[in-house]
């Protein structure tokens, strides 16, 4: 079984069904992207990872629990942590407070203070900084930064280049390359398929709550591909 095993899974806000008998996993050390239109469903999938969603049928597996039936917190304390679309950094703690609060895992590993430091320098040079005082690109840092503290087997992101300059996107491309070469798994929605075909080992395509097809992320511009983003 992969660490993470998406199953079945059919869920969605209230009454409303947003994704459809989706099958998804990721294994320890993987990297995989998920694309598609505004809408399809994508941001729900990694919502619904952390009990952020009302669950009508399937199941989520963390490390071969089920974590779909559990409070959202447990997904992090079995190894998936999330940096969500928006950041949600909290502005009135410090960058170092802010990414302190991921030690409530209390998961051991690599990443510590000093390797989300040297992951982005600039979070070293603002420690003592309010997160208000934050530019967008330092906070998108510091929302990975803090996901990264709590030493997941499998990172996950939403949207992370999301209204960065160009300039920005290269160099969260560069940090989240060193991620994957730590051995720390990721799965990120992301629009920018650039960085997708960059970061990750495979891809797949979300259209209507749906997967519809996917393949190694070497090849997403490939003529075969073209259909996938017609959808």
């Amino acid at each position: 079984m992969s660490f993470l095993e998406i199953s079945d899974l059919t869920a969605g806000y209230g009454k409303a069904t947003i994704l459809r008998n989706l099958s998804l996993s990721v294994d320890r050390g993987e990297s995989v992207g998920i694309v598609g239109r505004n809408g399809a469903g994508k941001s729900t999938l990694l919502l619904s990872i952390f009990g952020q969603t009302r669950v009508f049928g399937g199941e989520i597996r963390v490390a071969g629990t089920r974590t779909d039936t559990l409070p959202a917190y447990r997904a992090a304390h079995l190894g998936v942590s999330f940096s969500p679309q928006g950041r949600m950094v909290l502005p009135n703690l410090t960058v170092q407070e802010n990414l302190c609060m991921s030690l409530a895992t209390n998961r051991k590993g690599d990443w510590t203070l000093e390797g989300v430091f040297d992951l982005f320098p600039v979070l070293r040079e603002r420690a003592r900084a309010p997160g208000m005082a934050l530019s967008g690109g330092q906070l998108q840092m510091l929302a990975i930064g803090r996901a990264l503290m709590a030493n997941p087997e499998v990172l996950v992101l939403d949207e992370p280049t999301e209204g960065l300059a160009p300039v920005l996107v290269d160099v969260l491309t560069e940090a989240l390359l060193k991620v994957r070469a730590s051995g720390t798994g990721i799965l990120v929605v992301e629009q920018h398929h650039a960085l997708i075909r960059a970061v990750t080992d495979r891809f797949v395509v979300m259209a209507k709550g749906e997967i519809r097809g996917g393949g190694a992320s070497a090849d997403m511009a490939a003529e075969e591909n073209a259909h996938l983003f017609e959808l």
